[in-house]
Parts: C-alpha cells; structure tokens; sequence
C-alpha cells in the first residue's frame, strides 16, 4: 500500500494537506482511504483511493456510521478529484470546507450519536488557516 501512496503523492501533490484539508505532521501521516470499500468490491486501483491523514481517516469513518450526508458528500467529492487526475482546484477545496463546516460548526448535517469532535475541529480550523495563507499568496 505504500507504493499507492507514493503514486498517489507524486500525482495529486498534497504539499502537506490531504483531501480534508487536514495538515500533515509528524503525528498526523498520510494514510489512504477506500472510496469502496474493500468488503463492497473496492479495489486497490489508484481510482478508488483518497489521500488522508490519521486524523481526517478517523473524521471520515465518524462520519460513515454517525453523520452519513457528509461522508457521502466527502465520497462524492473524492471521486471528482480522482477524475481530474490532477491536485484538487480551489474549487474542490472550497466545496471540502463547505461540508466540514457544515457537519462541524454549523450543525447543518445531523450527527446521529454524540461524541467529543472538538479534537477534528482543532485540525479542521489548522488546516483552513494554512490554506488560506496558501490561497492569499497566489493572489
């Protein structure tokens, strides 16, 4: 699975933000996230791979079993960025933080459970600080 990664590394070039927009630390690696899963007849193909960190993968598999309308709307957008072939736009960046903010801040996606997120918010607010300072820099 390590080479996977590194292929995935080399094409979507993360430069320390996986597809969350969670920041990578020495705590906080890269790990790769099924789109389908393996028990639904996902494969290993680069196609049905996401970049994530430890901390993001854990987010998502919250969200898989306690909040379903962001997980499959953080699946959909996955599936965009394996399309363009290409790191993921400002676009798809925005749409990223749109539904973490929606299922982290703003409560507008249900939570069916409860439980102590303010760690991933922790994560989610670092990354969104350094993408702005990216963002501002291209302008």
């Amino acid at each position: 699975m390590k080479s996977k990664l590194k292929q995935k590394i080399k094409i979507y070039q993360p430069n320390g933000i996986d597809w969350m927009n969670f920041v990578l630390s020495r705590d906080n690696p890269y790990t790769l996230h099924h789109i389908v899963e393996k028990r639904n007849g996902g494969g290993k193909s680069l196609k049905n791979l996401a970049i994530l960190t430890k901390m993001a993968h854990k987010l998502l598999n919250i969200f898989d079993r306690w909040c379903p309308d962001a997980y499959d709307a953080l699946q959909e957008v996955f599936r965009k960025i394996n399309e363009i072939e290409a790191p993921p736009t400002e676009e798809i960046i925005n749409e990223i933080d749109e539904i973490l903010y929606k299922a982290l801040i703003s409560n507008e996606y249900k939570f069916y459970g409860s439980m102590n997120l303010d760690p991933f918010i922790k994560k989610y607010n670092e990354g969104r600080r350094v993408l702005r300072k990216r963002l501002e820099k291209k302008l």
